[in-house]
């Protein structure tokens, strides 16, 4: 395990935090008036991932390689907030 650099917290993962994809769902609603969502397809933007301290929520990095490291246990540095 790895300490996070912002909380001191030993963590095993980091949590990817996704921006700018969108799912493209059909909306429904039967006559019972239950709504009902059906996933059709992805909409992507431009991707951008933060990947995040599970404990405190820090960003910690950008870049998978970055987070890949880290975690196992390589000297990177973190992202300034």
């Amino acid at each position: 395990m790895v300490k996070c650099p912002k909380c001191g917290a030993e963590i095993s993962e980091l949590i990817a935090y996704i921006t700018n994809v969108a799912e493209e769902d059909v909306f429904r609603v039967d006559k019972n008036g239950e709504v009902e969502y059906e996933k059709v397809d992805e909409v992507y933007g431009d991707i951008e991932i933060s990947y995040m301290c599970p404990e405190c929520g820090a960003q910690l990095f950008r870049r998978e390689e970055d987070a890949k490291k880290f975690l196992l246990g390589e000297k990177v540095e973190v992202v300034e907030e």
